[in-house]
């Protein structure tokens, strides 16, 4: 529900400031590129959009990735099209700030201030005050406590002896990693803002041997001796070019043989879904300027960065771990 919760923003917004469903209805079929060329939108943001309204069942993506509206969406959404209009009930939410902000994320690909906050600070530069990191990144240990077990177990067999956690937060996957793998032991790069909270919380949980909290920056050269580069809930607050980076400096720091991990909600191969993915892929439109990512995007990043063996493991709650390697 909390992932979820700009999705039906995002509707009202589509609805009620661009009328897309009664522009689509009139076109046989339409590229997300030429809904965002038509109404000058963002391509990224176009594509979250897209990708939300087919798994939300107002669009159907045909084989060729173009899309055109459903029974449901031209009964209702649609000009003239019955007496069950909506529109104007949509309407009534168009003034709703996280409604306004997505027309404005559409427009401008710029991410909106996080959580709507009347102070309009984005979530990169709020990152920087630690009252706030703390206040994320206990958010994010609450869900990381929730999810690293199963991440945990599901990599267990990789057999890696030293984790690189890029953007771990708190340190709550490389306990769990560590934990699953008795001989390992990981260290947490993060944001100065954010290592206190995880040195403490790590050592509260009786890792602080095995599990270091260093601060850094994870867009600089990688430090080496690790055999697994792990990213949680990272890329998805990057765009493609960040994301490039990225694996770019994993590949460079990594031993032969060694792997990229990435573990997070990941839109499915045909894009269609699922809903899940799709509603959270909108909060990190709004927030960030990612998205979540499909493995075949990802696969065409990690392997052009030189990686191989591309595969995909599932965890636990939506959850998947991307698994790319340095060829031996």
């Amino acid at each position: 529900m909390v992932d979820g919760m700009y999705a039906s923003d995002l509707l009202t917004a589509v609805v009620t400031e661009f009328d897309l469903f009664t522009w689509l209805d009139g076109r046989h079929r339409t590229s997300a590129g030429e809904i965002a060329a038509h109404f000058r939108l963002d391509e990224r943001a176009v594509d979250v959009t897209v990708t939300y309204l087919v798994a939300a069942g107002l669009l159907d993506r045909l084989p060729d990735q173009s899309v055109r509206p459903t029974e449901i969406s031209r009964s209702h959404l649609v000009t003239g099209s019955s007496a069950a209009d909506l529109r104007l009930y949509f309407g009534m939410a168009h003034e709703r700030p996280g409604c306004q902000e997505l027309i404005d994320v559409l427009r401008t690909g710029d991410p909106a201030p996080f959580g709507s906050a009347k102070h309009g600070q984005q979530w990169l530069s709020r990152m920087a005050t630690t009252p706030f990191a703390n206040q994320f990144s206990a958010g994010m240990d609450a869900r990381g406590r929730f999810l690293a077990p199963h991440a945990a177990r599901a990599l267990a067999d990789l057999g890696f002896r030293r984790v690189l956690d890029l953007g771990g937060s708190t340190g709550a996957y490389s306990c769990a990693l560590v934990d699953a793998v008795p001989s390992a032991t990981a260290t947490v790069l993060e944001l100065p803002t954010v290592v206190d909270l995880g040195r403490r919380l790590v050592g509260e949980r009786g890792f602080g041997g095995r599990v270091e909290v260093v601060a850094g920056d994870m867009f600089a050269p990688l430090p080496t001796g690790y055999d697994v580069h792990f990213y949680s809930h990272v890329f998805h607050d990057w765009d493609a070019d960040s994301i490039r980076r990225l694996a770019a400096n994993s590949f460079a720091a990594l031993p032969p043989g060694g792997w990229l991990v990435d573990h997070d909600v990941h839109i499915n191969d045909t894009k269609t879904g699922p809903l899940s993915a799709a509603v959270f892929s909108i909060w990190m439109m709004h927030v960030t300027r990612g998205k979540c990512w499909s493995r075949p995007e990802l696969a065409e990043i990690f392997t052009a960065a030189g990686f191989a063996d591309i595969s995909e493991r599932p965890t636990v709650a939506g959850c998947g771990a991307v698994l790319a390697r340095k060829p031996a």
